[in-house]
């Protein structure tokens, strides 16, 4: 059930506090259906449900979709079994794109800067590492996926409030980047949309020094480009030049 921001008017604050620490709660439950719900119903909650315990939030999403306690943590942690399922880590990557974007940039009511920055996005580029894989193949693709778009949704964020810096644009793009190049079709498919998104679409996007390189090479419709390794891998190529 969607829970819209009528539908809490009146209700006491611990109550709406209560509920949305449940589903925080639900991201650890032994059940990976209860984990995976949990990540998509936080993914549509009003900001006035989530801002009360926004930095929880935040961690738990982090550890949900990476397998570490915060966004801030400078190592990976060893993968928790009971955590691995790229299904749920996939759901709680793009739950935490959503989130930030639901309460976006705003100290009074939303998110500060560090917040995204320091935390929700550096959580979404090690998702940008998921290479998991079992009976089924590459599973980690989903969380990749998942945390390529969700990256693009943040960097838009960012650049539409000008909080997106040379340092923070060049970590997103060397993501999207080595993603461009990977052998799966849809994943470098995913990668130039984002990246066509980000270099041709918005407004802001600092200057960097491959900025006009990137865009020469980098087409702004043609997605069959980046399905097609014989047309995608040898202009890729320049870019490592």
């Amino acid at each position: 059930m969607y829970i819209g921001p009528k539908f809490v008017d009146g209700i006491d604050a611990d109550i709406l506090k209560k509920t949305t620490q449940r589903y925080v709660e639900a991201l650890t439950d032994d059940d990976i259906n209860f984990r995976r719900g949990a990540a998509g119903a936080l993914s549509v909650l009003p900001s006035n449900l989530l801002f009360p315990i926004k930095a929880k939030v935040l961690v738990a999403l982090c550890k949900a979709a990476t397998n570490r306690k915060s966004g801030s943590e400078k190592k990976r942690s060893p993968l928790d079994p009971s955590n691995d399922d790229a299904e749920a880590r996939a759901a709680a990557t793009e739950s935490l794109a959503a989130v930030c974007c639901t309460l976006g940039l705003d100290l009074q009511k939303g998110l500060c800067r560090e917040e995204v920055i320091d935390v929700a996005l550096p959580a979404l580029l090690d998702a940008l590492c998921d290479y998991s894989v079992d009976k089924r193949g590459d599973v980690g693709s989903w969380v990749r996926e998942a945390a390529m778009e969700a990256i693009g949704a943040i960097g838009i964020l960012l650049c539409n409030a000008r909080e997106l810096s040379q340092d923070v644009s060049l970590a997103i793009l060397n993501g999207l980047l080595k993603q461009s190049v990977e052998k799966i079709n849809r994943i470098r498919e995913t990668a130039g949309k984002v990246l066509a998104k980000l270099l041709h679409h918005l407004q802001g996007f600092p200057s960097l020094p491959s900025l006009t390189l990137l865009q020469e090479i980098i087409p702004k419709e043609s997605f069959n480009f980046w399905t097609s390794p014989a047309e995608c891998f040898p202009k890729m190529v320049e870019l490592k030049k």
